[in-house]
């Protein structure tokens, strides 16, 4: 197997490529400019502007990898040949989920190869989500459950760094992620409308964002930007059918603890 050159999945670099992605991401919230970003973290400004739009629309967390994310991809590879073979068949599906993961690509790939995420569709009762959807659900439902949104912290925080109270709207927009962090969740364009315009009600509701409640005072404020937040439905639909989409879409990371709670709740 070839590889391109570039990528690799060894913890030394990944830690070491997380730790510069964050230092910068310290540097954006105190509103240092590129040019200095990159002489200080001795990397191009292209690296630093790709950051920093990954930074404004889904905070830290875009520029760093879950447990989990890189769990699944070093489990397969470790498994010798039938982890590469695995890696090759499905690399480019963990590239549609993750595509902030920075995984070697293959030159070239077996005819069985999956194209997309569409290869693993999985039979569903009617009126359930199919896994792109449900991947956006829990995310929604995991900034749920934590009381997060993003840009509400972090923005709130860039307010005080320059001496001013943070807006009560912004304080007052809904936990949940923003229409462009979806993006980060999955690749697909559909997934957010397939809960926002679910056929038993919507699983979510869209929130806008202000531009006026970004912080920094320069041209580059962000557009069309909202929040997707849960629903009474939504928080139905998920406490109702968690136990089959954890049985369908087992490495999904799905909040366990709405199990527990009541669906009004």
């Amino acid at each position: 197997m070839r590889y391109a050159q570039g990528g690799g999945l060894t913890a030394e670099r990944r830690a070491f490529r997380e730790r510069i992605r964050l230092a910068a991401a310290e540097q954006f919230a105190a509103g240092v400019k590129t040019a200095v970003v990159a002489k200080e973290l001795r990397v191009s400004e292209r690296s630093v502007e790709r950051w920093r739009r990954a930074w404004r629309e889904g905070g830290t967390q875009a520029l760093r990898l879950s447990d989990a994310q890189v769990a699944v991809l070093e489990k397969e590879l470790g498994k010798g040949p039938a982890g590469q073979a695995h890696y090759e068949k499905h690399v480019r599906c963990y590239a549609e989920l993750w595509p902030d993961v920075d995984a070697p690509i293959p030159n070239e790939l077996s005819e069985d190869a999956h194209a997309s995420l569409d290869d693993h569709k999985v039979r569903k009762p009617r009126g359930l989500l199919a896994r792109p959807a449900f991947l956006l659900l829990a995310a929604i439902v995991r900034a749920d459950i934590d009381n997060q949104l993003w840009i509400r912290k972090e923005w709130s925080a860039v307010w005080q760094n320059f001496g001013r109270t943070p807006p009560k709207e912004l304080a007052a927009l809904p936990s949940g992620i923003t229409n462009t962090q979806a993006r980060t969740v999955t690749r697909s364009a559909t997934a957010p409308t397939k809960l926002l315009e679910h056929r038993g009600g919507p699983l979510a509701a869209e929130t806008e964002v202000a531009q006026w409640l970004y912080p920094y005072r320069d041209s580059d404020r962000p557009s069309g930007l909202k929040v997707l937040h849960l629903t009474d439905a939504g928080r139905a639909h998920y406490a109702t059918h968690l136990e089959w989409y954890r049985t369908a879409y087992d490495d999904v990371d799905a909040p366990e603890e709405w199990h527990a709670l009541p669906a009004s709740q």
